[in-house]
């Protein structure tokens, strides 16, 4: 019977707050003034954040919204592994239409933070339409939180090609019960 082997992935908490877009080109809809709305997120990955409708704001939205929080794995993001994905769209009534997106490593986000010593950033991006071209710019608040360890666990070469993964963000009783009930089955897995 062989044990189940530790190790630890560091994960950090993205806060993304969307401020405006300027000179976003107008697609040819015919509409005056496009409701336009953004969505972020990591590509590959499930979570994915809206901002609300500017109905205003035409091709200068702006918005105010509550932070959008994302798990970032430290390692996979310092291997230039991630990357953030940012949509912009004109609602309609059918088929909302895309006027452009900007995508950039997550790592880029992290060293602009490290460098500058700053806590909270506010940068700019150009937004690509898919052809290339360039359709204003975007500009967006950043910060990333503390450092957090989860664990993972997995066998030893040979023993077994099973992982699993657990989450957790803070060790209490119940996750203290949990790793004693997992002595006991250890051979099961």
């Amino acid at each position: 019977m062989s044990s189940l082997i530790q190790s630890w992935n560091t994960y950090r908490i993205l806060e993304l707050s969307i401020i405006s877009a300027e000179g976003l080109k107008k697609p040819n809809s015919g509409n005056k003034s496009d409701q336009v709305y953004a969505i972020a997120y990591i590509a590959g990955k499930l979570d994915r954040f809206r901002t609300p409708v500017d109905k205003k704001g035409g091709s200068e939205p702006t918005w105010n919204h509550q932070p959008m929080k994302f798990t970032i794995n430290e390692a996979e993001a310092l291997r230039n592994s991630l990357m953030l994905v940012i949509k912009l769209k004109a609602e309609r009534m059918f088929f909302d239409k895309n006027l452009g997106e900007v995508r950039l490593p997550i790592k880029e986000l992290m060293e602009g933070i490290r460098y500058e010593g700053k806590r909270i950033q506010v940068v700019g991006y150009q937004v690509q339409r898919k052809s290339n071209e360039p359709s204003g710019s975007l500009r967006f608040s950043y910060t990333f939180g503390k450092k957090f360890l989860t664990p993972v666990y997995y066998r030893p070469a040979g023993a077994s090609s099973i992982i699993f993964y657990i989450s957790w963000t803070k060790v209490d009783k119940s996750w203290k019960l949990f790793l004693d009930a997992m002595k006991g089955v250890s051979h099961i897995l």
